[in-house]
């Protein structure tokens, strides 16, 4: 007594695909509704892989059904495994019935999630400070994550495939290297911003400070119109919340 107890979900878990560079597992809610049906992507990690897929809790918390891309390495996705785990995955989805499929994932896993996309028949991306490519051919300018870039062989790239898919896209229009990224999304797709003022990267972390993570996270997993604008105006009530936005 006086403890929290974690709770409990009934879940179907599986791996059903994996090889050196990645693994996915199914994480099915039990009874849960397959109308939406969730593709993650994790990001880059220090020491990867990770024991869960990206935002799992969470999807299990709110019984929407995912399948999680785990990285065994930072590949930026540019792997040998990963085509043909998108094929079994759209196999699943299609012997699960999904209606309606949507991708997510935050910077590397972004760039995973906006790759993938078109190649599932995606009808959205829900991206956190995404990139558009980490390709030098691509974008000269992005410089982050040098060590990784030097160890890619190049395989995927972003492109007007993705145009047929509804992009979410969260970031921070101040933050000049990732709204460049986005500024190259919007040459392929409609992308739907959300913004995270002064959160520079950071655009999760600051969305969980102000209590908006999830309604923004479920909002535009829902596809839901006008989203950007809601969230501008909560965000300027509760900035001051947020140590991350005040600075």
């Amino acid at each position: 007594r006086g403890h929290a107890q974690k709770r409990a979900y009934a879940i179907n878990s599986m791996i059903i695909f994996e090889e050196n560079s990645l693994l996915v597992k199914a994480c099915i809610p039990t009874g849960a509704a397959l109308d939406v049906f969730v593709v993650t992507f994790t990001g880059r990690e220090n020491n990867p892989p990770v024991s869960h897929g990206s935002a799992e809790r969470f999807f299990l918390k709110n019984r929407i059904p995912a399948l999680h891309f785990i990285s065994k390495a930072n590949h930026w996705w540019h792997s040998g495994d990963f085509l043909p785990a998108l094929d079994r995955v759209r196999g699943e989805l299609a012997r699960y019935g999904a209606q309606q499929i949507v991708t997510y994932g935050s910077s590397m896993g972004g760039y995973g999630a906006l790759v993938a996309a078109p190649r599932l028949g995606a009808v959205r991306a829900v991206v956190s400070v995404p990139q558009a490519s980490v390709d030098p051919v691509d974008v000269p300018w992005e410089t982050r994550w040098r060590k990784d870039i030097k160890r890619i062989d190049f395989r995927h790239r972003v492109g007007p495939e993705l145009g047929a898919v509804d992009v979410y896209a969260i970031f921070d229009p101040f933050f000049a290297i990732d709204r460049m990224h986005v500024d190259v999304l919007r040459r392929y797709a409609h992308v739907h911003e959300i913004h995270t003022p002064f959160a520079e990267h950071g655009a999760s972390m600051l969305l969980k400070e102000v209590n908006l993570l999830e309604p923004v996270t479920l909002g535009a997993i829902y596809g839901k119109r006008g989203i950007g604008t809601e969230i501008r105006l909560q965000m300027r009530q509760r900035r001051g919340a947020s140590p991350l936005a005040m600075g």
